[in-house]
């Protein structure tokens, strides 16, 4: 075949795929309820709509992104269907705050399958841990995925599907801090390089914890941590008094205080906003637009909790490290009550999880003058 005809029939090819496309989204929103709102997306990892839910004329709140493909041949099986994605766009839709659908549209029986990408992928890492060493993921959607057949089903996946979303996070959360953690001891090599690192531990804590009071910038940042110590974190007026009192001293002293005692009071920080957030999305009656700003601005406390970590392993800071990892540990108990209703047993593997970080902080300050003994 010439390099002309080559190119005619990868025109060809990809014309043909538009307008299966095309037609998939015509066939798919015209399967859903008339009253629910379109948002048109562009994005190079598949992302086509935000659709938002609605019910009796008012928001509620909830909402999901879809990754709509139409198809002329369906690779099918007795049980499931299979469809193959680029490996970049899953590893996209691990990122995305809210529940993305996959959404396979047979055109020529105008029949529709649905998967929730998120749940798929937590399965996935379970079963195929190097998944994402691969180029592309062949993809098993189940038949009874079939948005002709239960649209009901389809609704209630969305409705536990923000609530799967936050609990994917923690998650990936602490596999990052636990593979951050190993590949700092394992990256020490030689017994020269322990000695440096466990000196260096002690000459942050004598410096720095021990002697801030000759430090006027880190007393300045002890002081709001011992005010906000009296305000109850789950009361939202007086966690935000504590987390005003935290703010205006790492406003004023921050950069110039000691690296230790500004990670902690940034974790302080970020942990305050976090629960916060989680008792006003969860406890108290807010309108549809303030419930998703309140999980944004939650998923936005916890990424720059576990960003704050990361930053004082980087920096040598073990004893921060191991300060504000409590506080996550703390975070996991206290989320857990919330979203074990909707995803009942699989919850539990978030108590798991803070029971291993509280492990991993222990060890790490009972550790710190032999850092290789930090994982077991």
């Amino acid at each position: 075949m010439t390099t002309k005809n080559k190119k005619f029939v990868n025109n060809s090819l990809l014309e043909d795929n538009k307008s299966a496309t095309l037609l998939a989204k015509k066939v798919f929103l015209a399967a859903l309820p008339e009253t629910w709102r379109l948002k048109r997306k562009k994005s190079e990892y598949g992302i086509d709509y935000e659709i938002l839910l609605i019910k009796n004329e008012n928001p509620t709140g909830l909402s999901f992104k879809t990754h709509i493909r139409g198809t002329r041949i369906i690779k099918s099986g007795k049980s499931s269907i299979t469809y193959t994605l680029e490996t970049k766009k899953l590893k996209y839709y691990c990122t995305v705050k809210e529940p993305v659908f996959l959404i396979v549209v047979d055109i020529v029986n105008n029949e529709t399958f649905w998967l929730f990408m998120q749940e798929y992928i937590k399965d996935l890492e379970e079963k195929k841990p190097h998944w994402r060493q691969q180029k592309t993921v062949t993809i098993k959607i189940p038949r009874h995925n079939s948005l002709d057949k239960s649209l009901k089903e389809f609704i209630n996946t969305i409705i536990k599907g923000q609530q799967f979303v936050h609990f994917i996070q923690f998650h990936f959360i602490y596999n990052n801090i636990f593979h951050k953690i190993k590949n700092i001891v394992n990256n020490i090599e030689g017994t020269e390089n322990i000695v440096d690192l466990r000196q260096q531990s002690f000459i942050n804590c004598s410096q720095e914890f021990c002697s801030s009071e000759k430090n006027t910038y880190d007393q300045e940042i002890v002081n709001s941590l011992k005010i906000s110590e009296q305000f109850s974190i789950k009361k939202p007026e007086e966690n935000r008094e504590a987390y005003r009192h935290i703010c205006d001293a790492l406003e004023h002293a921050g950069y110039k205080a000691s690296p230790s005692i500004r990670y902690v009071a940034l974790g302080e920080k970020y942990y305050h906003d976090y629960m916060y957030y989680l008792i006003t999305s969860y406890e108290i009656k807010c309108s549809s637009y303030q419930h998703k700003n309140n999980q944004y601005n939650l998923f936005n406390a916890i990424e720059e909790l576990e960003e704050t970590i990361s930053a004082s392993l980087d920096a040598g800071e073990l004893t921060a490290a191991s300060t504000i990892i409590l506080r996550l540990a703390d975070i996991y108990f206290n989320t857990f009550p919330y979203i074990s209703s909707s995803l009942g047993s699989r919850a539990f593997s978030l108590l798991d999880s803070a029971h291993s970080l509280l492990e991993l902080a222990d060890n790490m300050i009972a550790n710190i003058e032999a850092p290789e003994r930090i994982i077991q």
